[in-house]
């Protein structure tokens, strides 16, 4: 799973769809920048409606957890495919 920026930057984020219904109940938007991309969420930030909601259909569906450290799950993603998939896009990308 990859995401680009409107502005520019494109990084890898999660190896799977899995790890990206886990990054989704992170509840908090993606920022990406050229050198990074990041989630950032205040401890003090309500969660959006419906959150638990979707954090049991996760676990009901999936058995999986919301990622509780985004900043992990896209280290994991970028260390195993993040130069892969720059190698792949240099021809197509700035």
């Amino acid at each position: 799973m990859v995401v680009f920026g409107d502005e520019g930057g494109q990084h890898v984020v999660a190896l799977n769809l899995r790890e990206l219904f886990q990054l989704l109940g992170f509840d908090a938007e993606i920022s990406v920048d050229w050198d990074e991309a990041y989630y950032y969420r205040s401890e003090d930030e309500p969660h959006s409606d419906r959150h638990d909601e979707y954090v049991a259909w996760l676990d009901r569906h999936f058995g999986l957890p919301v990622a509780h450290d985004p900043a992990a799950v896209l280290a994991a993603a970028q260390a195993e495919l993040g130069q892969r998939f720059a190698n792949w896009a240099k021809p197509f990308l700035p």
